[in-house]
């Protein structure tokens, strides 16, 4: 019998869905490139965009989620828009150009990608967060989070941007994400490559200081930089500020 990842808010429909692992709107092609997954863990595989489903979702919650969706379809519009006139200023005369500012929903957008992740990891080996560890579930607390219902405890537990100011964003289509693992072997997160901009989101508070991770081989770590919550992210053409990404929370 196929389980609702969200049966613990105990309103759960009938029928299960076909959830797609990575928002259908968030694409623009009908076929997409997927890899890390049980069935293609080595090797990219090509398949149909609408085959790209798991069924870990009743219809009713299904649809609860479409504002978490739209928070990631409004980042992709944004982020092409923001690339398209970089393009387009890139071959004029440099000047103060007028300010062009491009609105994220950065709580929808958080949200998107918890569900996601919980969709990926849902039936896996590791619990979902500190809560419940029940193998492969999601603790009660992240899925009413999922659901707009109660929030991350900042500073740390929440949607972090991955970068240093100057870094060049190259905006190209795809979403990757990478899970990671605490020392207790639940997921703790994971960072989200989504069409040039890394995130990382943090399940729990975690232990303090920097994010470290390493390597699996253990030979590489890297701290990152990181902001929690990023309010805005600033883009220029020709040494002067262009348009920027602004994100509400």
């Amino acid at each position: 019998m196929k389980t609702c990842w969200a049966a613990c808010l105990g309103d759960c429909s009938d029928t299960i869905s076909g959830e797609h692992i990575i928002t259908e709107g968030v694409h623009t092609t009908d076929t997409i490139r997927v890899k890390g997954l049980s069935w293609c863990l080595d090797d990219f595989k090509t398949i149909g965009l609408a085959s790209f489903v798991r069924n870990v979702l009743c219809t009713s919650h299904n649809s609860r989620l479409s504002v978490a969706d739209a928070g990631a379809i409004q980042l992709r519009d944004a982020l092409c828009e923001s690339a398209s006139l970089s393009e387009a200023r890139k071959v004029m005369q440099p000047q103060d150009w007028q300010v062009k500012r491009f609105a994220v929903n950065g709580g929808a957008l958080e949200r998107w990608c918890l569900k996601t992740l919980i969709t990926i990891a849902f039936g896996g080996q590791a619990p979902i967060g500190d809560g419940d560890r029940q193998p492969g579930k999601p603790s009660r607390t992240l899925v009413e989070i999922a659901f707009g219902l109660r929030q991350f405890q900042p500073p740390r537990a929440g949607l972090h941007w991955m970068g240093d100011a100057g870094d060049t964003i190259n905006v190209t289509e795809g979403v990757v994400v990478t899970t990671f693992l605490d020392n207790a072997k639940s997921l703790a997160g994971a960072r989200f490559w989504f069409w040039g901009l890394t995130f990382l989101l943090i399940l729990d508070e975690g232990p303090t200081g920097p994010f470290s991770f390493t390597s699996l081989d253990r030979k590489q770590t890297i701290q990152p930089t990181t902001v929690h919550h990023p309010r805005k992210l600033g883009v220029g053409v020709h040494g002067r500020e262009s348009h920027s990404l602004e994100f509400v929370w």
